[in-house]
Protein backbone atom coordinates (compact mmCIF):
# COMPACT_ATOMS: atom_id res chain seq x y z
CA UNK A 1 0.00 0.00 0.00
CA UNK A 2 2.51 2.33 0.92
CA UNK A 3 4.56 1.87 -2.55
CA UNK A 4 1.54 2.66 -4.66
CA UNK A 5 0.86 6.05 -2.10
CA UNK A 6 4.40 6.82 -2.97
CA UNK A 7 4.20 6.36 -6.39
CA UNK A 8 0.28 8.30 -6.46
CA UNK A 9 1.77 11.24 -4.63
CA UNK A 10 4.96 10.97 -6.23
CA UNK A 11 5.57 14.85 -8.07
CA UNK A 12 6.48 15.21 -11.97
CA UNK A 13 9.41 17.33 -12.48
CA UNK A 14 10.57 19.08 -16.04
CA UNK A 15 12.23 16.28 -17.82
CA UNK A 16 9.39 13.71 -16.96
CA UNK A 17 7.04 16.29 -18.62
CA UNK A 18 9.44 16.91 -21.65
CA UNK A 19 9.78 13.29 -21.82
CA UNK A 20 5.84 12.42 -21.91
CA UNK A 21 5.77 14.73 -25.04
CA UNK A 22 8.55 13.69 -26.87
CA UNK A 23 6.94 10.08 -26.46
CA UNK A 24 3.74 11.28 -27.88
CA UNK A 25 5.20 12.78 -30.78
CA UNK A 26 7.26 9.80 -31.82
CA UNK A 27 4.79 7.48 -30.98
CA UNK A 28 7.06 5.46 -28.40
CA UNK A 29 4.81 3.67 -25.90
CA UNK A 30 7.65 1.64 -24.45
CA UNK A 31 8.65 4.15 -21.43
CA UNK A 32 11.97 2.58 -20.69
CA UNK A 33 12.98 3.30 -24.68
CA UNK A 34 11.62 7.01 -24.42
CA UNK A 35 12.88 7.91 -21.68
CA UNK A 36 16.36 7.06 -22.68
CA UNK A 37 15.89 8.78 -26.03
CA UNK A 38 14.66 11.82 -24.42
CA UNK A 39 16.77 12.06 -21.91
CA UNK A 40 19.69 12.13 -24.40
CA UNK A 41 18.13 15.67 -26.23
CA UNK A 42 17.16 16.96 -22.57
CA UNK A 43 21.17 16.86 -22.15
CA UNK A 44 21.53 19.53 -24.92
CA UNK A 45 19.10 21.56 -24.24
CA UNK A 46 20.26 25.33 -22.62
CA UNK A 47 19.12 25.75 -19.22
CA UNK A 48 16.79 28.49 -20.75
CA UNK A 49 15.10 25.86 -22.80
CA UNK A 50 14.95 23.56 -19.19
CA UNK A 51 13.51 26.31 -17.47
CA UNK A 52 10.42 26.54 -20.11
CA UNK A 53 9.18 23.07 -19.00
CA UNK A 54 9.84 24.31 -15.28
CA UNK A 55 7.73 26.77 -15.90
CA UNK A 56 5.22 25.43 -17.56
CA UNK A 57 4.83 22.61 -15.17
CA UNK A 58 4.23 24.87 -12.44
CA UNK A 59 1.15 26.18 -14.23
CA UNK A 60 0.33 23.56 -14.57
CA UNK A 61 0.47 22.41 -10.96
CA UNK A 62 -1.48 25.59 -10.13
CA UNK A 63 -3.96 25.24 -12.57
CA UNK A 64 -3.63 28.07 -14.87
CA UNK A 65 -3.34 25.98 -17.54
CA UNK A 66 -6.90 25.19 -19.42
CA UNK A 67 -8.02 21.99 -20.30
CA UNK A 68 -8.43 21.98 -24.44
CA UNK A 69 -10.64 19.42 -26.17
CA UNK A 70 -9.14 17.84 -29.55
CA UNK A 71 -10.20 21.47 -31.42
CA UNK A 72 -8.40 23.58 -29.08
CA UNK A 73 -10.92 24.83 -27.49
CA UNK A 74 -11.35 25.61 -23.56
CA UNK A 75 -13.05 23.27 -21.54
CA UNK A 76 -13.69 24.14 -17.78
CA UNK A 77 -13.56 20.99 -16.28
CA UNK A 78 -13.16 17.30 -17.30
CA UNK A 79 -16.88 16.47 -17.03
CA UNK A 80 -17.40 19.29 -19.50
CA UNK A 81 -14.58 18.18 -21.57
CA UNK A 82 -16.59 14.62 -22.35
CA UNK A 83 -19.85 16.59 -22.65
CA UNK A 84 -18.04 18.77 -25.13
CA UNK A 85 -16.14 15.56 -27.11
CA UNK A 86 -19.17 13.87 -27.47
CA UNK A 87 -21.07 17.04 -28.69
CA UNK A 88 -18.35 17.87 -31.20
CA UNK A 89 -18.66 13.48 -32.53
CA UNK A 90 -22.50 13.97 -32.70
CA UNK A 91 -21.95 17.25 -34.93
CA UNK A 92 -19.68 15.73 -37.00
CA UNK A 93 -21.52 12.77 -37.81
CA UNK A 94 -24.97 14.84 -38.42
CA UNK A 95 -23.00 17.22 -40.81
CA UNK A 96 -21.81 14.64 -43.04
CA UNK A 97 -25.00 12.29 -42.90
CA UNK A 98 -26.46 15.59 -44.23
CA UNK A 99 -24.24 16.12 -46.86
CA UNK A 100 -24.82 12.61 -48.01
CA UNK A 101 -28.57 12.48 -47.78
CA UNK A 102 -28.46 15.89 -49.89
CA UNK A 103 -26.21 14.99 -52.22
CA UNK A 104 -27.78 11.22 -52.73
CA UNK A 105 -31.65 12.88 -53.01
CA UNK A 106 -29.80 14.98 -56.14
CA UNK A 107 -28.33 12.27 -57.49
CA UNK A 108 -24.88 13.92 -57.29
CA UNK A 109 -23.29 11.10 -54.45
CA UNK A 110 -20.50 9.56 -56.32
CA UNK A 111 -19.74 12.54 -57.81
CA UNK A 112 -19.41 15.11 -54.77
CA UNK A 113 -15.69 15.63 -54.21
CA UNK A 114 -14.19 14.77 -50.78
CA UNK A 115 -11.04 16.62 -49.39
CA UNK A 116 -8.63 14.82 -47.57
CA UNK A 117 -5.51 16.42 -45.83
CA UNK A 118 -2.23 15.16 -44.11
CA UNK A 119 1.11 16.99 -42.73
CA UNK A 120 4.15 16.17 -41.26
CA UNK A 121 6.79 18.73 -39.44
CA UNK A 122 10.08 18.94 -37.99
CA UNK A 123 9.17 19.61 -34.44
CA UNK A 124 6.11 21.22 -32.51
CA UNK A 125 6.58 23.45 -29.61
CA UNK A 126 4.62 23.31 -26.25
CA UNK A 127 2.26 26.07 -27.60
CA UNK A 128 1.27 24.14 -30.30
CA UNK A 129 2.89 26.23 -33.13
CA UNK A 130 4.18 23.54 -35.63
CA UNK A 131 7.82 23.60 -37.67
CA UNK A 132 6.12 22.01 -41.51
CA UNK A 133 8.05 19.78 -43.15
CA UNK A 134 5.21 18.05 -46.05
CA UNK A 135 1.59 19.10 -46.55
CA UNK A 136 -0.26 17.33 -48.74
CA UNK A 137 -3.94 17.18 -50.40
CA UNK A 138 -6.44 15.08 -52.67
CA UNK A 139 -9.64 15.13 -54.20
CA UNK A 140 -11.92 12.31 -54.36
CA UNK A 141 -14.74 11.11 -55.81
CA UNK A 142 -16.20 7.68 -55.92
CA UNK A 143 -16.82 7.61 -59.83
CA UNK A 144 -13.15 8.84 -60.45
CA UNK A 145 -11.29 8.02 -57.41
CA UNK A 146 -8.56 10.18 -56.35
CA UNK A 147 -8.53 12.66 -59.28
CA UNK A 148 -6.60 15.37 -58.19
CA UNK A 149 -3.78 16.14 -55.85
CA UNK A 150 -0.77 18.07 -54.53
CA UNK A 151 1.95 18.05 -52.17
CA UNK A 152 4.85 20.66 -50.89
CA UNK A 153 7.77 20.36 -48.95
CA UNK A 154 7.96 23.33 -46.21
CA UNK A 155 11.15 25.43 -45.02
CA UNK A 156 9.75 26.85 -42.07
CA UNK A 157 12.86 28.75 -40.95
CA UNK A 158 15.48 28.50 -38.59
CA UNK A 159 15.07 26.63 -35.66
CA UNK A 160 17.02 27.25 -31.88
CA UNK A 161 19.63 24.98 -31.32
CA UNK A 162 17.36 22.54 -28.95
CA UNK A 163 14.60 22.46 -31.22
CA UNK A 164 17.07 21.73 -34.01
CA UNK A 165 18.09 18.99 -32.34
CA UNK A 166 15.56 17.59 -31.73
CA UNK A 167 13.81 18.25 -34.91
CA UNK A 168 16.35 15.85 -36.55
CA UNK A 169 15.59 13.15 -35.04
CA UNK A 170 12.27 13.69 -35.16
CA UNK A 171 12.36 13.58 -39.16
CA UNK A 172 15.44 10.96 -38.80
CA UNK A 173 12.57 8.43 -37.11
CA UNK A 174 9.60 9.64 -39.32
CA UNK A 175 9.67 11.23 -42.97
CA UNK A 176 13.66 11.60 -43.42
CA UNK A 177 13.18 14.77 -44.89
CA UNK A 178 16.60 17.00 -44.59
CA UNK A 179 16.66 20.18 -42.34
CA UNK A 180 16.47 22.93 -45.15
CA UNK A 181 20.13 24.66 -45.10
CA UNK A 182 20.13 28.24 -43.54
CA UNK A 183 20.47 29.72 -47.16
CA UNK A 184 17.80 28.04 -48.87
CA UNK A 185 14.79 30.57 -49.16
CA UNK A 186 11.79 30.27 -46.25
CA UNK A 187 8.74 29.01 -47.28
CA UNK A 188 5.99 31.93 -48.14
CA UNK A 189 3.36 30.99 -45.99
CA UNK A 190 0.85 32.91 -47.87
CA UNK A 191 1.59 31.25 -51.70
CA UNK A 192 1.13 28.33 -49.25
CA UNK A 193 -2.66 29.03 -48.45
CA UNK A 194 -3.12 30.55 -51.64
CA UNK A 195 -2.60 26.99 -52.88
CA UNK A 196 -4.60 25.13 -50.37
CA UNK A 197 -7.56 27.69 -50.89
CA UNK A 198 -7.46 27.16 -55.12
CA UNK A 199 -6.98 23.66 -54.43
CA UNK A 200 -10.36 23.51 -52.06
CA UNK A 201 -11.64 25.67 -55.09
CA UNK A 202 -12.78 28.32 -52.63
CA UNK A 203 -13.69 31.83 -54.00
CA UNK A 204 -13.79 35.37 -51.56
CA UNK A 205 -16.60 34.67 -49.58
CA UNK A 206 -17.43 31.04 -50.02
CA UNK A 207 -17.64 28.58 -46.84
CA UNK A 208 -14.74 26.31 -46.94
CA UNK A 209 -15.80 22.64 -47.64
CA UNK A 210 -15.12 19.95 -45.16
CA UNK A 211 -11.43 18.25 -45.14
CA UNK A 212 -11.01 14.56 -43.67
CA UNK A 213 -7.49 13.46 -42.54
CA UNK A 214 -6.33 10.86 -40.05
CA UNK A 215 -7.03 11.05 -36.10
CA UNK A 216 -4.24 8.64 -34.67
CA UNK A 217 -4.50 7.13 -31.27
CA UNK A 218 -6.49 9.97 -28.44
CA UNK A 219 -7.05 12.07 -32.14
CA UNK A 220 -3.14 13.05 -31.66
CA UNK A 221 -2.54 13.19 -35.49
CA UNK A 222 -5.69 15.35 -36.19
CA UNK A 223 -4.92 17.95 -33.69
CA UNK A 224 -1.47 17.65 -35.81
CA UNK A 225 -3.27 18.36 -38.72
CA UNK A 226 -5.18 21.16 -37.37
CA UNK A 227 -2.17 22.91 -35.84
CA UNK A 228 -0.36 22.41 -39.49
CA UNK A 229 -3.57 24.30 -40.66
CA UNK A 230 -3.50 27.19 -37.74
CA UNK A 231 0.00 27.87 -38.51
CA UNK A 232 -0.23 28.57 -42.36
CA UNK A 233 -3.22 30.52 -41.82
CA UNK A 234 -1.13 32.68 -38.86
CA UNK A 235 1.94 32.80 -40.56
CA UNK A 236 -0.17 33.90 -43.92
CA UNK A 237 -2.15 36.77 -41.49
CA UNK A 238 -5.52 35.27 -42.17
CA UNK A 239 -8.38 34.68 -40.08
CA UNK A 240 -9.73 31.39 -42.10
CA UNK A 241 -10.88 28.58 -39.72
CA UNK A 242 -10.92 24.84 -41.32
CA UNK A 243 -13.09 22.05 -40.36
CA UNK A 244 -10.73 19.18 -39.90
CA UNK A 245 -12.61 15.86 -39.43
CA UNK A 246 -11.20 12.27 -38.91
CA UNK A 247 -11.99 10.41 -41.89
CA UNK A 248 -13.26 7.14 -40.34
CA UNK A 249 -16.51 9.43 -39.98
CA UNK A 250 -16.32 9.75 -43.70
CA UNK A 251 -16.06 6.29 -44.31
CA UNK A 252 -18.88 4.97 -41.59
CA UNK A 253 -21.47 7.07 -43.04
CA UNK A 254 -20.48 6.93 -46.31
CA UNK A 255 -20.45 2.90 -46.58
CA UNK A 256 -23.83 3.35 -44.59
CA UNK A 257 -25.48 5.29 -47.62
CA UNK A 258 -23.75 3.09 -50.32
CA UNK A 259 -24.95 -0.17 -49.27
CA UNK A 260 -28.74 1.22 -48.81
CA UNK A 261 -28.44 3.00 -52.27
CA UNK A 262 -27.32 -0.26 -53.87
CA UNK A 263 -30.41 -2.22 -52.20
CA UNK A 264 -28.01 -4.89 -50.47
CA UNK A 265 -29.82 -7.87 -48.72
CA UNK A 266 -28.26 -8.22 -45.55
CA UNK A 267 -24.48 -6.38 -45.89
CA UNK A 268 -22.43 -6.36 -43.50
CA UNK A 269 -21.74 -4.23 -40.40
CA UNK A 270 -19.07 -1.38 -40.37
CA UNK A 271 -19.42 0.83 -36.65
CA UNK A 272 -17.54 3.37 -35.98
CA UNK A 273 -14.90 1.44 -34.04
CA UNK A 274 -14.60 -0.81 -36.80
CA UNK A 275 -14.09 2.17 -39.23
CA UNK A 276 -11.64 3.13 -36.94
CA UNK A 277 -9.74 0.10 -37.16
CA UNK A 278 -9.70 0.08 -40.54
CA UNK A 279 -8.47 3.00 -41.27
CA UNK A 280 -5.56 2.75 -38.92
CA UNK A 281 -5.00 -0.66 -39.77
CA UNK A 282 -4.03 0.90 -42.99
CA UNK A 283 -4.65 -2.32 -45.93
CA UNK A 284 -2.17 -0.25 -48.24
CA UNK A 285 0.45 1.09 -45.75
CA UNK A 286 3.27 -1.04 -48.10
CA UNK A 287 2.33 0.05 -51.69
CA UNK A 288 4.67 1.92 -52.98
CA UNK A 289 2.91 4.99 -53.38
CA UNK A 290 3.85 8.95 -52.72
CA UNK A 291 5.89 11.74 -53.80
CA UNK A 292 9.05 11.50 -55.92
CA UNK A 293 11.62 12.03 -52.63
CA UNK A 294 9.78 9.27 -50.71
CA UNK A 295 9.83 6.89 -53.37
CA UNK A 296 13.63 7.17 -53.80
CA UNK A 297 14.24 6.74 -50.14
CA UNK A 298 12.16 3.50 -50.41
CA UNK A 299 9.69 5.41 -47.19
CA UNK A 300 6.64 5.78 -48.93
CA UNK A 301 4.60 4.77 -45.51
CA UNK A 302 5.62 8.11 -44.34
CA UNK A 303 4.71 10.40 -46.71
CA UNK A 304 2.16 12.54 -46.56
CA UNK A 305 1.12 12.61 -50.39
CA UNK A 306 0.72 8.43 -50.21
CA UNK A 307 -1.86 9.02 -47.33
CA UNK A 308 -3.97 11.39 -48.86
CA UNK A 309 -4.22 8.45 -51.40
CA UNK A 310 -4.60 5.83 -49.69
CA UNK A 311 -7.34 7.27 -47.56
CA UNK A 312 -8.82 7.33 -50.55
CA UNK A 313 -8.13 3.66 -51.76
CA UNK A 314 -9.84 3.09 -48.54
CA UNK A 315 -13.15 4.70 -49.12
CA UNK A 316 -13.07 2.73 -52.28
CA UNK A 317 -12.61 -0.49 -50.76
CA UNK A 318 -15.35 -0.84 -48.63
CA UNK A 319 -17.75 1.83 -49.82
CA UNK A 320 -17.79 0.36 -53.78
CA UNK A 321 -19.47 -2.67 -54.96
CA UNK A 322 -18.20 -5.93 -56.99
CA UNK A 323 -19.74 -3.69 -60.00
CA UNK A 324 -19.26 -0.55 -59.78
CA UNK A 325 -16.07 0.27 -62.03
CA UNK A 326 -12.56 0.97 -60.56
CA UNK A 327 -9.56 2.82 -62.24
CA UNK A 328 -6.36 1.70 -61.44
CA UNK A 329 -4.29 4.52 -59.43
CA UNK A 330 -7.45 6.15 -58.57
CA UNK A 331 -9.46 3.38 -56.86
CA UNK A 332 -6.74 1.54 -56.09
CA UNK A 333 -3.12 1.29 -56.93
CA UNK A 334 -0.97 0.88 -59.83
CA UNK A 335 0.73 -2.14 -57.91
CA UNK A 336 -1.93 -4.37 -55.63
CA UNK A 337 -0.76 -7.90 -54.29
CA UNK A 338 -3.68 -10.13 -55.01
CA UNK A 339 -5.48 -12.49 -53.32
CA UNK A 340 -5.29 -15.55 -56.23
CA UNK A 341 -2.92 -17.35 -54.66
CA UNK A 342 -5.76 -20.07 -53.50
CA UNK A 343 -7.10 -19.95 -57.28
CA UNK A 344 -4.47 -18.99 -59.46
CA UNK A 345 -5.63 -21.14 -62.29
CA UNK A 346 -8.92 -18.29 -62.59
CA UNK A 347 -6.72 -15.95 -64.35
CA UNK A 348 -5.72 -16.17 -68.23
CA UNK A 349 -2.78 -14.67 -69.68
CA UNK A 350 -3.95 -11.31 -70.25
CA UNK A 351 -5.27 -10.85 -66.45
CA UNK A 352 -1.82 -11.66 -65.23
CA UNK A 353 -0.26 -9.12 -67.54
CA UNK A 354 -2.23 -6.57 -65.62
CA UNK A 355 -1.30 -7.62 -62.29
CA UNK A 356 1.61 -5.40 -60.73
CA UNK A 357 3.19 -6.43 -57.11
CA UNK A 358 6.03 -4.53 -54.93
CA UNK A 359 7.31 -6.42 -52.36
CA UNK A 360 10.02 -4.03 -50.74
CA UNK A 361 8.63 -2.40 -48.66
CA UNK A 362 7.00 -5.36 -47.51
CA UNK A 363 10.01 -7.27 -47.06
CA UNK A 364 11.88 -4.19 -45.73
CA UNK A 365 9.04 -4.37 -42.80
CA UNK A 366 8.41 -7.98 -42.55
CA UNK A 367 11.70 -10.26 -42.68
CA UNK A 368 11.40 -13.65 -44.46
CA UNK A 369 7.66 -13.69 -43.19
CA UNK A 370 6.70 -14.71 -47.23
CA UNK A 371 8.52 -17.78 -48.41
CA UNK A 372 10.01 -16.73 -51.66
CA UNK A 373 8.98 -19.96 -53.69
CA UNK A 374 5.45 -19.03 -53.12
CA UNK A 375 5.10 -15.56 -54.20
CA UNK A 376 4.12 -14.57 -57.88
CA UNK A 377 6.71 -12.89 -60.49
CA UNK A 378 6.65 -9.13 -60.59
CA UNK A 379 4.69 -8.46 -63.37
CA UNK A 380 4.29 -4.73 -64.98
CA UNK A 381 1.89 -3.57 -67.17
CA UNK A 382 1.25 -0.29 -68.71
CA UNK A 383 -0.85 2.51 -66.39
CA UNK A 384 -1.71 5.73 -66.29
CA UNK A 385 -0.17 8.04 -63.48
CA UNK A 386 -1.02 11.38 -61.31
CA UNK A 387 2.00 13.65 -60.60
CA UNK A 388 2.12 15.54 -57.94
CA UNK A 389 0.65 18.44 -58.74
CA UNK A 390 -2.61 16.40 -59.90
CA UNK A 391 -1.95 15.94 -63.85
CA UNK A 392 -2.36 12.84 -65.58
CA UNK A 393 0.08 11.64 -67.59
CA UNK A 394 0.44 8.92 -70.26
CA UNK A 395 0.26 5.55 -69.94
CA UNK A 396 3.99 3.87 -70.10
CA UNK A 397 5.05 0.50 -70.81
CA UNK A 398 7.82 -0.40 -68.05
CA UNK A 399 10.74 -1.89 -69.15
CA UNK A 400 11.41 -4.80 -66.83
CA UNK A 401 8.51 -7.17 -68.25
CA UNK A 402 8.84 -10.79 -66.51
CA UNK A 403 9.21 -13.09 -69.83
CA UNK A 404 8.23 -15.97 -67.56
CA UNK A 405 6.52 -16.99 -65.07
CA UNK A 406 7.29 -19.96 -63.13
CA UNK A 407 4.31 -23.12 -64.09
CA UNK A 408 4.65 -23.78 -59.82
CA UNK A 409 3.69 -20.31 -59.39
CA UNK A 410 0.48 -20.27 -61.67
CA UNK A 411 -1.02 -23.64 -61.65
CA UNK A 412 -3.24 -24.75 -58.34
CA UNK A 413 -1.75 -27.42 -56.31
CA UNK A 414 -3.11 -30.60 -57.99
CA UNK A 415 -4.48 -33.85 -55.62
CA UNK A 416 -2.27 -36.62 -55.73
CA UNK A 417 -2.58 -40.01 -54.38
CA UNK A 418 0.99 -39.45 -53.58
CA UNK A 419 1.26 -38.29 -49.63
CA UNK A 420 4.65 -36.85 -50.92
CA UNK A 421 2.28 -34.89 -52.92
CA UNK A 422 -0.61 -33.98 -50.78
CA UNK A 423 1.93 -32.35 -47.91
CA UNK A 424 3.84 -30.20 -50.28
CA UNK A 425 0.06 -29.02 -51.54
CA UNK A 426 -0.64 -28.38 -48.12
CA UNK A 427 2.37 -26.75 -47.33
CA UNK A 428 1.91 -24.34 -50.00
CA UNK A 429 -2.02 -23.56 -49.79
CA UNK A 430 -0.60 -22.75 -46.16
CA UNK A 431 2.21 -20.21 -47.39
CA UNK A 432 -0.46 -18.77 -50.01
CA UNK A 433 -3.33 -18.52 -47.30
CA UNK A 434 -0.37 -16.54 -45.12
CA UNK A 435 0.69 -13.95 -47.96
CA UNK A 436 -3.71 -13.16 -48.53
CA UNK A 437 -3.55 -12.77 -44.33
CA UNK A 438 -1.11 -10.73 -43.70
CA UNK A 439 -2.30 -8.44 -46.51
CA UNK A 440 -5.89 -8.97 -45.62
CA UNK A 441 -6.52 -9.23 -41.87
CA UNK A 442 -7.57 -12.50 -42.70
CA UNK A 443 -10.39 -12.01 -44.67
CA UNK A 444 -11.93 -14.85 -46.95
CA UNK A 445 -12.35 -14.50 -50.73
CA UNK A 446 -11.16 -12.66 -53.60
CA UNK A 447 -9.77 -9.51 -53.81
CA UNK A 448 -12.35 -6.58 -54.73
CA UNK A 449 -9.64 -4.85 -57.12
CA UNK A 450 -7.96 -7.26 -58.33
CA UNK A 451 -9.79 -8.70 -61.58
Amino acid sequence: MSSVGSKKNKKRNAFWTFAQRFMRENNITDIETGTQEAGLIWQNLSETERQDYRNKLKRQERGSIPNLNSFQEVINDKESQKSHEKQKHEAMLLVIDEILTKTEESGLLKNYTFYFFNSSYFVQTSSGEVFLAEIAMSKYNLIEGIYDSFNTIINPGPLSVGMAGEAIIHAASTHKIAMPSPDQNISNYKEILDQILKFLEVDEGKTIPLIFALSGSENILLQQGMSALKTITEKADSKLKFRLIPVEYLLFKLYQKCKETANIDNPLELPLISAKAVIINDFYQFYDLGCEYHKSIDLSLECCLSKVFRMGFTISKYCLNDNDSKRRGCHFPHTMLTEILDDPQSLNSDEWSEIEISFQSLQKHSNNFIPSNTLPKLVHAPCSFIDSAGKKLSSIQDQEIVEEVQQSEIESPKLSENKENDDSQVENSNASRSVRNFFTGGTRGRGRFVM
